[in-house]
């Protein structure tokens, strides 16, 4: 830019009037070529607003936290109560190429875990399985389909990393008889 301001300066000097319609159109084509490329500029991002940790705590306080913006932290924030479901199942097939036999497909059992924030501090899981019955349908009454069953019901509380209390029905890590004859054999 200051190269044709001095080239500018010369060719005004010298009193050519061609030379001084080119340096006006120059001067024109640089004006526009500013204005173009301040049109394609992109705006300035926003002002960003206060920055929160995902802890609590301010962002300068710690340099391993990843600052968030209050608007992400409040969509973090989780909701109480809240419930997730999750499940699972099994399906077996049985072929036979012999007479009088059939190929079929089977259900084991299907499983659904149910977990949800009561409080900040207060939780509930639940396990309750459906095993397909080999003799659904028959007898008087006709026998259902599947038998439910509550595997486990636990609530729990957790006053901090040293006090945590839960009661309910449960597996104990301690029984043989649970890793042995467990009903989910990926648990």
């Amino acid at each position: 830019m200051w190269q044709s301001s001095l080239l500018l300066c010369l060719i005004l000097q010298s009193g050519e009037p061609l030379i001084q319609e080119l340096l006006a159109r120059i001067d024109a084509l640089e004006r526009r070529l500013e204005q173009l490329e301040a049109e394609r500029k992109p705006p300035d991002p926003p002002a960003r607003p206060a920055v929160v940790s995902a802890v609590g705590h301010d962002a300068a306080s710690h340099d391993t936290v990843l600052p968030q913006t209050a608007a992400q932290t409040a969509a973090a924030q989780p909701q109480y109560p809240s419930l997730e479901l999750r499940g699972f199942s099994d399906f077996d097939f049985s072929g036979s190429d012999q007479k009088g036999t059939h190929s079929s497909f089977t259900e084991g059992q299907f499983t659904l875990h149910m977990v949800s924030a009561l409080a900040p501090k207060v939780s509930f899981f639940s396990e309750l399985t459906l095993t397909a019955r080999t003799d659904a349908g028959l007898g008087a009454p006709p026998a259902p389909g599947f038998n439910p069953e509550v595997e486990r019901a636990i609530i729990r509380f957790d006053q901090s990393d040293t006090f945590k209390v839960s009661f309910g029905r449960y597996h104990t890590p301690i029984n043989w008889w649970n890793t042995a004859y467990h009903h989910g054999q990926w648990l």
